[in-house]
């Protein structure tokens, strides 16, 4: 395994395009020595499961421990989606579909443009799953998992949110067992989770 011999410290970024809204990856400083080459290199992790799971702060801590950017899905939503949401109204699956196609394309894009990136996203369907992952070598995807009563209580915690807590019962109705990726147990602290995120998908800081 070879190492870049510089210490160069570089901030990157990457944009990307939801409908007619510009949307910018967060980045952190990233050494270049963070970017360590294997034969298949990871370039994008996505971290999904039901709202409430802690995607976010998992993602970020993840991000931010490998110096890579990190993007939240649900800044990808189409204004109607986002307008259901704040109704109380489920998404189905004809809305889901557009928000996934503007997922794709960040991912495409931080492949092409060699940003490793964190990418937040519920991914509640293995359909939704392997529309995202097939065809892309250096995508993984990791699988946030808790007990019902401690995700309801982790929503009730976090105050006002894009996603209101009477939609969780249609999440967990949605979700279906992963067949892809990796699953991590979520009950665990955030510090532990990226620990066994970074040992089981062996990336390096």
């Amino acid at each position: 395994m070879r190492r870049p011999q510089t210490h160069h410290r570089k901030t990157r970024r990457i944009v990307a395009l939801a409908g007619s809204r510009v949307l910018m990856i967060d980045t952190f400083p990233t050494s270049v020595d963070s970017l360590v080459d294997t034969p298949l290199r990871i370039k994008v992790v996505i971290i999904a499961g039901v709202a409430g799971v802690g995607k976010t702060k998992v993602g970020r801590c993840l991000a931010k421990n490998l110096g890579w950017g990190f993007s939240e899905g649900d800044d990808f939503h189409p204004s109607e989606n986002l307008n259901k949401l704040k109704a109380g109204v489920p998404l189905t699956d004809e809305d889901r579909w557009p928000w996934l196609e503007r997922l794709k394309g960040l991912i495409e894009a931080a492949i092409r443009e060699d940003l490793p990136t964190i990418v937040t996203c519920s991914l509640l369907k293995e359909s939704y799953r392997r529309f995202l992952l097939d065809g892309f070598d250096s995508v993984r995807a990791v699988f946030l998992t808790a007990p019902d009563h401690l995700v309801a209580e982790r929503i009730d915690r976090r105050g006002p949110h894009l996603f209101p807590k009477e939609l969780l019962q249609s999440q967990f109705e949605t979700w279906e067992e992963p067949k892809l990726g990796i699953v991590v147990d979520a009950s665990q602290a955030p510090a532990e989770i990226v620990a066994e995120i970074k040992k089981r998908l062996l990336l390096a800081e």
